[in-house]
């Protein structure tokens, strides 16, 4: 769909604390993005919409909130052995803006 020129598919859409917090961490991610990690962090941007979506309505998010767990530990498990000091600070303050 054709989009006015400074405007993008998120325009006008509110973007929840979930999301933003798993947007800067796909943007700031340092490993190899292969097409495996590609899904998953795709799989992590959806399931952050969703928990954000949930939230503002009242709903249960556990299932949602493992999903994205499970996730982010997939990812550090498959760079464990590529991981530097910076790559597993990145990941203690994802969990600490998660506030898990």
């Amino acid at each position: 769909m054709p989009m006015f020129e400074g405007m993008d598919e998120d325009t006008g859409r509110d973007i929840g604390p979930m999301e933003r917090t798993i947007n800067g961490f796909v943007q700031g991610y340092r490993g190899e993005v292969d097409p495996y990690r590609q899904v998953i962090m795709a799989g992590m941007k959806s399931l952050a919409r969703n928990i954000d979506s949930q939230t503002k309505r009242g709903r249960e998010i556990s299932r949602n909130m493992g999903a994205l767990l499970d996730c982010v530990r997939e990812l550090r498990q498959m760079d464990q052995a590529t991981m530097g000091p910076e790559d597993d600070e990145a990941t203690r303050k994802l969990l600490e803006m998660m506030k898990l």
